[in-house]
């Protein structure tokens, strides 16, 4: 017997196992006590250091929430329109960002509109010119988007012109903030950042501005269960954020300066701060006791977004950075030398054992191979390799096992529906099961076709479709531009042919857009449109509707956004005509209908704007018809649309296409030729392909 045989016996394992618990034990516990002093004098760097990089980014984060806000507040330069769907557009934008407390916009002749948080949520506010100042009016956003009753009250003195925002914007011709002032209605201590818009002479046609107060900012550097507190102030010492506890014993309706501070803590750490740290310079170190308790602070000055230099500290205790290093090492003492004593025990009773867990381990291998291929094995099919992911779940290209015919299999994991909340998880189980129900219900050759649907081993869920071979209509303007107008009428046709299907049964799509539309090969045909991903359809059936999607609550791609969609309204079929617009006039200008480009200007686009006429867009003549048809598949109310997808499509098939734009079988053929090569036939031994992926 070799010495590694030797080694590796029981006999061996049951004295160098020992051996080595106690060499290295021994070792350990030699060196604990002067790792452990070493480290209670690191420890006070590595926290604030953490402490600093955490708060310092966290106050840019909180401060630069002023930018999106100030964006969407231009939409109101010009008036707000519709003040109900703007102020519950804003509302959107501004839900989830600390520490604003009010977003407005204000114009010269003294009227100023914008909506505020208050105790139960968000009011539209409106403040115009009075006799001896001004009148504020509020009138609450209801959960549903409802305004309330309006309420109004005097604001005595009250002029734009005098406020420190409009002055700051008026000064500046960018963005700019506010040094901490009282607000007129609330006479509460805050700050603001504001913009002056100008015409083009360079006078102010309205300001826009975005307020913070003193106890909302507080609140958004909560202390820590380490007791970390947060302060931000200026070079005067004004504090602009500060930790509830300190704020206690404060007067309302004032601006606070630090000698105004009676708590204990904030009156050692300012009279310790004894000069403030240079902008761009390193964080300064503070220190100070108070009854024989130790505290800490460390002092940067952070650069607001396009503003003036702030100071922010932490504040910490000295038992917070040292720790109980004495005592943590006679702890460790007490409870190593007991742990080394049964470690040999336990390794003695392991290397008994050692010979049949060996035997045990070649068993359970085996067990863990025949487990992992039966995870592979979903009903009659054997996955051979993931295509794609996405929020909904996987994609993997599958194989029958008896029939050889490869799939697309659609499936969410049990990992992904344990990793969220119940209503999450249920949610994403009702919008699963009801794409595959509605997916299979549907007959129509432009519906993705499924062929089966069950319970994965692990617990989760499966469809199986056709495995499609092509390209979505997003991908094939932007590698290929845009579509000759009988091409585009060709495929839109398809489209109709699904939809009408889906409309027929009470089902609306509700996410029509060129991702869901899939121009693919089938045998010997070729410019053959799927419709797919109908995970957000709505039924028209109270009882039904709810299992696909929580009421109130809009989902779609702002892209292609009906009106009545964007605003949370019951839909039909004409939805999708307006989607199926979007798209037509995708394929036609190789652009989407409007150039917004972030979110929320986009949907108020889709509701109120009059779109471009392709031809106009695309700069290119069309086929007699084309424009206006499109253009009333984009009308702002239902009836002006066509009233169902089989009229839109007869208008479709109206259209004369002139020879140089039609498109028929032959032209098809030659363009999959030439554009499209076949998958090739080793796309099961791991080829690359151009399946769908149908998440």
């Amino acid at each position: 017997m070799t010495f590694r045989e030797r080694l590796a016996s029981p006999a061996g394992m049951l004295v160098t196992m020992p051996l080595l618990i106690l060499l290295t034990a021994g070792g350990v516990l030699a060196v604990t006590d002067a790792l452990a002093r070493r480290s209670a004098h690191e420890q006070s760097d590595v926290v604030f250091a953490a402490a600093a990089a955490g708060a310092g980014q966290r106050v840019r984060e909180v401060f630069a929430h002023a930018w999106p806000v100030l964006d969407g507040l231009h939409v109101w330069r010009s008036g707000p329109g519709d003040v109900g769907a703007a102020a519950n557009a804003m509302r959107a934008l501004i839900a989830g960002r600390p520490g604003i407390v009010r977003a407005y916009v204000a114009w010269p002749e003294g009227r100023l509109t914008g909506i505020e948080r208050v105790q139960d949520g968000w009011a539209l506010i409106d403040v115009a010119p009075a006799a001896d100042g001004a009148e504020i009016t509020r009138r609450l956003l209801g959960r549903d988007g409802g305004l309330a009753s309006a309420v109004s009250s005097p604001l005595p003195g009250f002029e734009l012109a005098s406020r420190p925002w409009w002055k700051a914007a008026e000064g500046s011709r960018g963005r700019a903030w506010t040094d901490p002032y009282l607000f007129a209605d609330t006479r509460l201590p805050g700050l603001s950042c504001s913009e002056a818009v100008r015409d083009a002479d360079g006078r102010i046609s309205a300001v826009v501005a975005v307020d913070f107060d003193l106890a909302t900012l507080g609140a958004a550097f909560p202390a820590g269960a380490g007791r970390i507190r947060h302060v931000i102030f200026d070079s005067q010492r004004t504090l602009i954020a500060l930790p509830a506890g300190w704020a206690a014993d404060l007067r309302e309706h004032q601006l606070v300066q630090a000698v105004d501070l009676r708590h204990p803590e904030a009156r050692g750490f300012f009279a310790a701060l004894a000069s403030l740290p240079a902008a761009g310079g390193p964080p300064q170190p503070v220190s100070w006791r108070i009854d024989g308790q130790g505290f800490g602070a460390m002092v940067q000055a952070i650069a607001a977004p396009d503003g003036p230099s702030w100071y922010l500290a932490q504040v910490i205790p000295d038992v917070l950075l040292t720790g109980h290093a004495d005592e943590a090492r006679v702890q460790s003492l007490l409870i190593g030398v007991p742990a080394v004593l049964l470690g040999c025990a336990l390794s003695a009773w392991y290397a008994l054992l050692f010979g049949r867990m060996r035997r045990e381990a070649a068993a359970m291998r085996v067990r863990a191979q025949a487990a992992e291929a039966e995870l592979k094995q979903l009903g009659a099919y054997k996955l051979v390799r993931k295509l794609g992911e996405g929020g909904m779940g996987e994609v993997w290209l599958g194989m029958h096992r008896q029939l050889a015919r490869p799939a697309a299999i659609k499936r969410i994991t049990a990992a992904r529906l344990t990793g969220g909340d119940d209503e999450h998880v249920h949610e994403a189980k009702a919008r699963f099961i009801t794409e595959a129900r509605i997916t299979a219900s549907l007959r129509s050759r432009n519906t993705i076709e499924l062929y089966d649907y069950g319970t994965a081993p692990d617990g989760g869920f499966y469809y199986v479709m056709e495995l499609l071979d092509g390209l979505d209509l997003r991908n094939l303007v932007l590698q290929h531009g845009p579509l000759p107008a009988g091409r585009a009428i060709h495929l839109l046709v398809q489209a109709c042919n699904s939809l009408a299907e889906a409309h027929d049964r009470g089902l609306v799509h509700r996410d029509i857009k060129p991702e869901n539309l899939y121009a693919c090969r089938r045998a010997d045909e070729v410019d053959v449109v799927k419709v797919l991903d109908f995970g957000i359809v709505a039924v028209q059936s109270r009882e039904l509707s709810a299992k696909v999607s929580k009421a109130g609550f809009v989902v779609g791609t702002p892209g292609t956004m009906s009106p009545e969609q964007a605003r949370g309204e019951p839909l039909d079929g004409r939805s999708d005509v307006y989607a199926l617009g979007c798209v037509a006039f995708w394929l036609l200008t190789a652009t989407e209908v409007f150039l917004e480009t972030e979110q929320l200007p986009l949907i108020l686009a889709h509701i109120n704007d009059a779109p471009e006429a392709p031809s106009q867009r695309a700069a290119r003549v069309l086929p007699d018809g084309l424009d206006s048809l499109v253009l009333s598949c984009l009308g702002k109310s239902r009836e002006s649309r066509p009233a169902d997808m089989r009229s839109l499509a007869d208008a479709l098939r109206a259209i004369r296409v002139p020879e140089a734009e039609a498109w028929d079988a032959g032209r098809a053929a030659t363009w999959w030729r030439e554009h499209v090569p076949p998958i090739p036939a080793g796309i099961l031994d791991g080829e690359q392909n151009r399946s769908a992926s149908f998440i």
